[in-house]
């Protein structure tokens, strides 16, 4: 792969994911990274660089390269003819949201806009993300397309790194399909729910979103990440799947089972409306500065009003 990601967790007590890059650069006399300052679906900027350090780069033979840090989120990188550049830096991820990432010894919750460097020369070319879970870690759920080992994805560019979420851990997973398209639940922390209700419940959302945009699914596979939290709550879209957060023991009572159904329909028919019918101005993406639009009314508003019906 042109880009080949590693993420290991040496010691995620700490909250640190240590993140290796190599990188084709057999054409590049320099190459060009950069962190995102914002990622898709929350409108305000971030800074994630703000959260990197030990920043490195070496060629194949181990031999360090000159590089420079020319704005506060991009990185130069000198080849020196390699045809391999290996990049490696440390991300700081302590924020428990669905727009970044966590780390700690029970999981890691990881957005690819707060982890994963793009490299300018390469962004419409293959990615590849191998990760090595921390001891007792024994599943991974992204929408990432597995290789033969399933801790190896792989995406078709850079933007579907940015829009695929990983979480590495011992959730459980349950697996349903509707119509000819598989769905998974992940379900991240104890709670209250009901999971063959709530299942149930997903599927007539789906049959209905789906019958309200004209009956084909734009996915071939999407998965539901439920975080169990103990207040927090909030949701954000991605092409294949979403990340929700909802207070643990809120199942049991009926008002506040609606609320969490509603974040989900919410979030699942932004499939179509803002992931496929959208603003021009949001997409294709400029990861290095605000992207600002008019039309969240439309992208939001519509979007709100029809969770609850």
């Amino acid at each position: 792969m042109p880009v080949q990601y590693t993420l290991s967790f040496p010691e995620p007590q700490s909250h640190y994911v240590s993140v290796q890059m190599k990188i084709s650069s057999a054409d590049h006399e320099q190459l060009h990274l950069f962190m995102p300052v914002w990622t898709p679906g929350s409108y305000m900027v971030r800074e994630f660089s703000r959260h990197i350090d030990m920043f490195k780069a070496i060629n194949q033979e181990g031999k360090s390269l000159s590089w420079s840090k020319t704005s506060k989120n991009q990185w130069q990188i000198q080849t020196g003819g390699a045809d391999t550049v290996v990049i490696s830096y440390r991300v700081y991820a302590n924020e428990l949201t669905v727009r970044t990432s966590l780390v700690n010894d029970e999981h890691a919750m990881l957005n690819g806009a707060s982890v994963m460097m793009g490299v300018e020369e390469l962004l419409n070319q293959a990615h590849q993300v191998h990760v090595q879970p921390y001891a007792g870690w024994k599943s991974i759920s992204t929408s990432l397309s597995a290789m033969d080992n399933p801790w190896v994805r792989k995406a078709s560019n850079y933007d579907e790194i940015v829009d695929s979420p990983i979480e590495l851990g011992n959730q459980q997973v349950i697996d349903f399909n509707v119509g000819d398209v598989p769905h998974q639940l992940v379900m991240i922390g104890s709670s209250n729910a009901d999971t063959n209700i709530l299942v149930n419940d997903l599927k007539k959302i789906i049959e209905t979103e789906v019958s309200m945009f004209g009956k084909e699914h734009p996915c071939d596979r999407y998965v539901f990440f439920l975080s169990n939290t103990e207040s927090a709550r909030g949701g954000l879209e991605h092409s294949f799947s979403s990340y929700n957060m909802v207070p643990r023991w809120h199942y049991g009572q009926r008002d506040q089972y609606l609320q969490i159904v509603s974040l989900l329909a919410h979030e699942y028919f932004h499939l179509w409306n803002i992931k496929r019918i959208r603003p021009v101005e949001l997409g294709p993406f400029d990861y290095h500065q605000e992207n600002y639009t008019r039309q969240l009314w439309l992208i939001e508003g519509i979007t709100s009003y029809y969770d609850d019906y």
